[in-house]
Formats: structure tokens, C-alpha cells, sequence
């Protein structure tokens, strides 16, 4: 069996250990669901600009803005 994640994060909000973890502890657990036949497991972690993406109206420029 083969899986592809495609992970989406904040541009700038992730270091590269921190998307190594993630694509580690996210094999931990296809692997736990679907059991060790997943051998092949595809990570891709796009990271976004803030200024093209958001919810409820709002882009994460302005909700990082926001928070500050």
C-alpha cells in the first residue's frame, strides 16, 4: 500500500525539525490505522503565504494581526 499526505502550513510558522516530527509522528499513525502494510508512505508539507489563505473571511495576515 502505498499513502501521499499532503500537509498545508503558515509560511515561516514551521522550522525543519518541527516538519520532520510531523511527517515521523504522521507515519506512526497511518501506520497504527492501516497497520504495517502502508510500507510507502509520501509526505509533502506546502508551506502557504498567509496573505492567500484563511477562514470565516479573514486571511492569516490579519488574524495573526489580530493576535498580536
Amino acid at each position: 500500500m502505498v499513502t501521499f499526505v499532503n500537509i498545508k502550513v503558515s509560511k515561516g510558522t514551521t522550522n525543519p525539525d518541527e516538519m520532520d516530527r510531523m511527517m515521523k509522528a504522521t507515519k506512526e499513525l497511518i501506520i497504527k490505522v492501516l497497520g504495517s502494510s502502508a510500507v510507502t508512505n509520501y509526505f509533502i508539507i506546502d508551506e502557504l503565504n498567509p496573505d492567500g489563505w484563511g477562514f470565516d473571511g479573514i486571511s492569516m495576515t490579519e488574524r495573526n494581526k489580530m493576535e498580536q
